[in-house]
């Protein structure tokens, strides 16, 4: 199915696509944010090294911050996320136009030639696992063949996408005065750097055509890309302690940055593509017990209160 048709399908709540700008819903707001943050925590603070934040324009100024406070012992990087002017040799993207302008995410990574060239293959393996790990269809995610020019190595990882094949991220290995210019940073001027690239609004969309299962004519998101991790819904609207138990679970979530909602009718699980649905009944009440319902495998796990935010939050971030 093309990307226009999930698009559609989908409604205005995801992303909806003009000639000049990529427009997203609610729902399409909180995946572009769940996406960038899921990045940086894999990319930046989870690194076993240094990851120091950036601007493209402002390398230069930051390597000698770090010459200069002696933080600039390799291995180390540099993480960016930004918005830049997009690739003008691609007009297209799944059969969308492009906008003229992306949020490209990027880290650099500096180190010695052997230590760098181990990292350029390591990074490959990682990045095709950190898409996989996201995807509703881990397979379509694979690397392609290196390519060696007179400066750097590259490689990019696909999408095989029912539409068409997508390169979504790519990483590349060389000398700096190939990444940088009149680099004057004294060791590390000789040293490497592997790259690795993509883009925010590329990586959304990419990951809602992933998702979109046709036969089911639903959205399968990872519950840590959801927009909503939860929905809590009462079993009778009409009582009124039942209901201040909903706030109370909704607010114990929220307290954890667990995006919830409250809905009278399980039809906005489907609508709004929430992972978890929450049935809070009478017995609740008196026992403590709610009825969690995974709509991925559509099991259902009793789980008492005091242990709901923990069974979410393992799930979810």
């Amino acid at each position: 199915m093309k990307a226009n048709k999930i698009l559609s399908l989908l409604g205005t709540d995801f992303l909806t696509v003009s000639e000049t700008e990529f427009i997203y819903g609610p729902s399409g707001r909180f995946l572009l944010r769940n996406v960038e943050d899921v990045w940086w925590k894999y990319c930046v603070v989870s690194e076993k090294y240094n990851v120091y934040p950036t601007q493209i324009s402002q390398v230069s100024r930051t390597l000698r911050y770090l010459r200069d406070s002696r933080c600039d012992g390799l291995p180390f990087g540099l993480a960016s996320i930004e918005t830049t002017e997009n690739d003008q040799r691609q007009s297209k993207m799944l059969d969308l136009p492009l906008p003229p302008l992306c949020t490209r995410m990027s880290v650099m990574t500096f180190g010695e030639k052997t230590s760098a060239k181990d990292l350029f293959y390591r990074k490959q393996r990682e990045r095709k696992a950190w898409w996989r790990k996201f995807s509703n269809n881990p397979s379509r995610f694979v690397t392609t063949n290196s390519e060696k020019n007179e400066n750097r190595e590259v490689m990019s990882i696909q999408a095989h996408l029912p539409s068409q094949d997508l390169s979504v991220e790519v990483v590349s290995f060389g000398k700096v005065e190939c990444y940088l210019q009149n680099c004057q940073s004294g060791s590390i001027s000789e040293a490497y750097i592997v790259e690795h690239t993509t883009s925010l609004e590329l990586a959304v969309l990419t990951l809602l055509c992933d998702g979109y299962a046709e036969d089911k004519k639903s959205l399968h998101l990872h519950p840590k890309l959801a927009p909503y991790k939860a929905l809590i819904m009462p079993d009778n609207t009409g009582n009124e302690e039942l209901l201040q138990l909903v706030v109370y679970l909704n607010n114990q979530l929220k307290a954890e940055s667990l995006n919830t909602i409250v809905s009278s009718t399980s039809n906005d699980v489907h609508v709004l593509q929430v992972p978890y649905m929450i049935l809070v009944d009478n017995d609740s009440l008196r026992t403590g017990i709610v009825q969690v319902t995974n709509q991925l495998t559509t099991i259902s796990e009793r789980v008492h209160i005091t242990d709901l935010v923990k069974n979410i939050a393992a799930c979810c971030t």
